[in-house]
């Protein structure tokens, strides 16, 4: 449904993961015990995510540039947590190398 409203507002698939990635790029950063901005930035985040599944074309939103830029909204505690939590996706993640 989200996607059928978007493509129609905006029609091209990388026309919306670019209006994604503006909007997770302005939004103001999350200061710590500020409940409300965190869950703005959660339901951005949320409805990026659904608007995107399935698009051919999320390559603008998926990058490291646009992840940095939202870990740097977060608390300094938050950051941190989110570098353990990445770290370890990576790690449980990673395929061994074939040699």
């Amino acid at each position: 449904m989200a996607q059928n409203e978007l493509f129609y507002a905006y029609g091209q698939p990388h026309v919306i993961a670019q209006r994604c990635e503006q909007e997770l790029k302005a939004l103001s950063d999350v200061r710590p015990h500020d409940s409300d901005s965190l869950m703005k930035l959660s339901v951005l985040m949320n409805k990026c995510c659904t608007s995107l599944e399935g698009v051919a074309n999320t390559s603008s939103v998926d990058t490291m540039e646009v992840m940095i830029s939202i870990v740097e909204k977060l608390p300094v505690p938050f950051r941190l947590k989110w570098v353990d939590v990445a770290a370890a996706t990576t790690e449980r993640t990673a395929q061994p190398l074939r040699i």
